[in-house]
Formats: C-alpha cells, structure tokens, sequence
C-alpha cells in the first residue's frame, strides 16, 4: 500500500478538497459556497443594505449545487480503480460535501473508507475534525486537529480549525495563538480568519492588535470590505474619526453602490462636528437612492436608510425640501 503523507496547510480550509493530494491523484479546486461564519462584522447602514439580498434563494442554490457535486464524485468514485491513491482522496471529498450538507451519517462514512484506505493520512483526521466541529463534539475535534498539528506543527489549516473550536471552549488566548500562526503559515487565507481572529482579540479588550490584525490581512490579502469595515467600526468605536474616515474611502471608492457608504461618512463628520460636510454626504446618499431604480428604493433596507439620512439632515437643520420621498 502506498505510504499518505503530505500536510494539508498549503491552501486555506474551504479552498482546498485534498491540498496534500496524495501521488497519482489530480487537485481539483472547489468553489466557495455561502456561509454566515465571520459576517456579524455587517452593522448598521451596510448590514441594512445587504438585506437587499433574498437569502433563502441562495440556501437553496447551494445545496443543490452541494448535490451536484456530490453526484460528480460519486461518478468518479464508481469510474476509479480498486487504489488507494485514487479513492482515499474521493471519499474525504466527497465526505467533505456531505458534510456541507449536514448530511452526518454519510460523511462519517465516507471518512471511514478513507482512513481504511489511508489510516496514516493527515488529512482524514483534518475534515474528521471538522465533521466533529459541525456536530458540536468539540473535544473530539480538538483531538483530531491536536493529532494533525503532532505530525506537521506548521499546518496553517489545522491552526486555523482548532482556533475555531478553542474559541467555542472558550480558550480564547489558545483560539488568539492558532488564528495568528494559522494566519501567518496560510499562504492565502480566507478573510474569515482575520475576521475571527479580530473578533477574538476584541473579547479580551485589545482593539489596538485586533486593528493589526486587521491590516495584517488587508496587506496580505487586499482592501476587502470584511476587513476594512470591521476595522472602520473599530476606529468609529475609540474615536479616531480622521483614520475612520481614510478606511471608509476605500471602501466607497471600491463599492458598486455607494448610498451607504456616503450616509456613513455623514455619521462620522458629524461626530467630529463638521455639520456642513456631514449635510453635504447625506444629501449625497438620497441622490443616490433617488437614482436607484424604484423598486430597489421601495424595498425595506433602502427605506429604512433614506429615513435614518432625512432625520440626520433634519437633526442638523436642513429644510424639509431635502426630506421629500422617493417617487413611486
């Protein structure tokens, strides 16, 4: 039987079906599907915004797109020869996807033929970790990711899990050290994790690294806007507005829709007293809705912030022909 080995840290956890393939087997990439892990950072203007967006729909694309792939593998499960190097690694993907499915039982099935296949293999204990994460058998999943991180101490991905569970145990100095050995080792890591990682720091009191964890994943991975808005609530919430001011820039410089962003950039002058500025952002904001097509301006999102910007303009002073409604 061939020896499996390999560590599974050279692409992030929802990136990779199998980073440490084993030899003879291709690498076969799996799109990113929704999940709500690391989005509480959405507050305020933006969150209300993004309700725009019909949820249930994309639940339901998701799992069956989940199934699709399900099928696929399943294919090439029944079209592969009776190896090793070709079955392990299909059964921990499609387990993977089963798990993603909530779909227990038949995970766990799948892990077991693969670890009959590869008992030795890093990568089995690694998503075995994770299916006992999702059914909320922590200690058991801390095990797994204990046992894969005792075999190779510098897997970025194990690090990053275990952080995940350590913070449901709330062992949040253990959770803070994997997320930022996960971080480092991963050579492109989800936002989540900086995300996580932030919201870890902020618990125990320390905002000025949770920032710089923050800016760590912005340099490493880009102006995203789950990082650069945690970070812009972060610079509101201990008042340094001018720095709020420069992260929300490039945020709105990079946003296809802009009326949120410029009732934003409304609060934060006013909050540093320059009134007229602060009229003149959320005058901007209701052109703006005003410009969207009206069945957009009608929804309860965009309701809801042209009335917050009409009672700000209002609060300031500025006469009501600012405040008139949205055409029909």
């Amino acid at each position: 039987m061939t020896a499996f080995r390999g560590s599974i840290s050279d692409a992030t956890p929802k990136q990779h079906v199998l980073a440490s393939a084993l030899p003879g087997t291709e690498k076969r990439g799996r799109p990113k599907l929704p999940h709500s892990r690391g989005q509480n950072w959405l507050g305020g203007v933006i969150g209300g915004i993004l309700g725009l967006i019909i949820l249930s729909p994309a639940i339901g694309w998701a799992h069956g797109e989940l199934l699709i792939r399900i099928d696929e593998v399943t294919q090439r499960i029944v079209a592969a020869t009776n190896t090793p190097e070709r079955l392990a690694p299909l059964y921990v993907e499609r387990g993977d996807l089963y798990r993603e499915d909530e779909n227990w039982e038949e995970a766990e099935a799948d892990f077991n033929r693969a670890a009959a296949l590869a008992p030795h293999w890093a990568a089995v204990d690694f998503f075995r970790g994770k299916l006992r994460a999702a059914t909320d058998q922590l200690e058991a999943a801390r095990a797994l990711f204990d046992k894969v991180l005792a075999r190779d101490a510098n897997d970025g991905a194990a690090r990053v899990e275990r952080a995940r569970v350590l913070v449901r145990l709330k062992e949040l100095p253990l959770a803070e050290a994997d997320f930022q050995r996960g971080a480092t080792l991963l050579a492109e890591p989800e936002p989540e994790v900086f995300v996580e990682w932030a919201q870890v720091l902020i618990t125990e009191g320390r905002t000025n690294d949770a920032l710089r964890a923050l800016d760590m994943g912005i340099q490493k991975l880009g102006v995203l806007p789950p990082l650069q808005t945690l970070a812009l609530d972060l610079e509101v919430g201990r008042r340094n507005y001018p720095q709020a001011l420069k992260r929300l820039e490039t945020l709105h410089a990079r946003a296809m829709r802009k009326e949120g962003w410029q009732a934003r950039r409304g609060d934060i002058l006013r909050a540093m007293g320059r009134d007229a500025e602060a009229k003149t952002s959320y005058a901007a904001a209701l052109v703006t809705i005003k410009a969207l097509p009206p069945r957009i301006q009608q929804g309860p999102a965009m309701t809801d912030l042209r009335a917050r910007v009409q009672a700000a303009l209002a609060e300031l002073g500025e006469p009501p022909a600012h405040n008139a409604p949205a055409p029909p």
